[in-house]
């Protein structure tokens, strides 16, 4: 925050103290132009020219959007593909657990098989058709 004091020289005469705060009303008002001059010690004085970018209303700003953080995004066709990558995730799931009933110590047991085949076709066709589509 900037506390120093600054000294105008108007009307043939010095005034002041006054706050930037102060200033920058004054020059927003108009009472003040590049041409008055001011000083921070009252002895150089100089034009206001140069505080005129901290005198200038600074533009409000830019609104941004609020940043959302999601493992979904749009594809190239504004299609939802994290969808996409989910499903392709959910179908090596069920290859995994397919693979953990053939690859079991034992060994398959009586009715496994079709366990074993239901996990393998319809994880495939997850894993694919997700694919597919996010590519799409």
């Amino acid at each position: 925050m900037n506390t120093e004091l600054y000294y105008l020289w108007q009307d043939e005469q010095q005034k002041g103290p006054f706050t930037i705060f102060q200033l920058r009303s004054m020059w927003n008002a108009g009472t003040i132009t590049v041409e008055t001059l001011f000083s921070t010690d009252a002895t150089v004085w100089k034009a206001l020219a140069e505080l005129q970018a901290v005198l200038e209303p600074q533009p409000a700003p830019k609104e941004t959007q609020p940043l959302y953080v999601t493992p979904f995004h749009y594809n190239k066709n504004g299609k939802l593909s994290g969808i996409g990558v989910a499903g392709v995730s959910f179908g090596f799931v069920l290859l995994v657990m397919a693979a953990t009933i053939y690859f079991e110590p034992n060994g398959m047991k009586h009715g496994d098989e079709v366990h074993f085949l239901y996990l393998v076709v319809s994880g495939s066709f997850v894993c694919l058709g997700s694919w597919f589509w996010a590519r799409k």
